[in-house]
């Protein structure tokens, strides 16, 4: 399944954290479930690998909000604020989850890049 949307500016929380993402205005009403996942960004003619998380930022936000779609692409640093991107979802990682505090979040989201990295090393990109 991939979606379709514009990157946005978001609150920069991801930045803060250590890991960018790109915040897509996703032009579909039809999403994969909440959750972490593997996905591939593409971008004109380029693909980029990453992790999405489809959710409503619970270690954050203080009360349910709509959903939201954060991309961190592996290994990007380019201002793409404007662009449209696809997103394609490889496989669910897991469940969105609330963590006590930014540090354990940390921790997760590394165990996640480090999986996504694995999937498409095994998987040959």
């Amino acid at each position: 399944m991939s979606v379709f949307g514009a990157v946005v500016k978001g609150s920069g929380r991801g930045r803060g954290l250590g890991f960018p993402t790109a915040n897509i205005a996703y032009e579909s009403n039809i999403l994969p479930p909440q959750g972490v996942y593997v996905v591939r960004v593409l971008w004109g003619p380029k693909k980029y690998s990453g992790i999405a998380n489809i959710g409503t930022r619970p270690s954050f936000e203080k009360q349910i909000s709509q959903l939201h779609l954060e991309v961190h692409i592996l290994d990007f640093s380019k201002n793409i604020y404007g662009k449209h991107l696809e997103v394609e979802f490889l496989k669910n990682i897991r469940n969105e989850k609330k963590f006590p505090n930014p540090q354990d979040l940390i921790k997760q989201i590394q165990k996640d890049i480090a999986f996504s990295r694995k999937y498409f090393a095994l998987k040959g990109r």
